[in-house]
């Protein structure tokens, strides 16, 4: 998303709100999830198979569902706009292998995606990452920004 927001989301639900609401915005028609685990389910869980997923300059990100693990094979850099991102932060709290993953605590993300607070925390990414690192690069206080990654479903 070209937006950041805090770790207060809305949950899941509300993350998956906010990626639809910026590709509708942008001109993007369908349904989105956000590349987002909490402590119950898991990213790679909440995506179907519809790949391949393609960045909004038309380059491959992911062939399908399961090069999701493998990484990028085209690094993100690109918003729902198309306007290129400078290398900043990724709310994921997920592993390469699309799991859970602890935060900067051992708690639930952002307290399951609803807070803001710098003593609760999560995993982030990094945009322009092709390896491990564009979903688990390490880990920051909710009250900090990051943008969300979206899948088209």
């Amino acid at each position: 998303t070209q937006q950041r927001f805090n770790g207060n989301l809305g949950g899941l639900a509300g993350a998956d709100t906010k990626c639809t609401t910026a590709a509708t915005t942008a001109g993007v028609n369908g349904t989105f999830k956000a590349w987002l685990s909490s402590s119950t389910v898991n990213a790679i869980d909440r995506l179907v198979e519809v790949g391949p997923w393609l960045d909004m300059q038309g380059a491959t990100v992911f062939a399908g569902k399961s090069a999701l693990t493998s990484g990028p094979s085209s690094a993100l850099w690109y918003d729902e706009r198309g306007t290129f991102l400078s290398s900043e932060n990724l709310w994921t709290a997920t592993n390469d292998l699309g799991l859970y993953q602890w935060g900067a605590v051992m708690a639930p993300p952002c307290d399951e995606w609803t807070s803001a607070s710098m003593q609760s925390g999560a995993r982030i990414g990094q945009i322009g990452r092709t390896g491990s690192e564009w979903t688990s690069y390490s880990a920051t206080g909710c009250d900090q920004t990051a943008h969300l990654v979206c899948f088209e479903q």
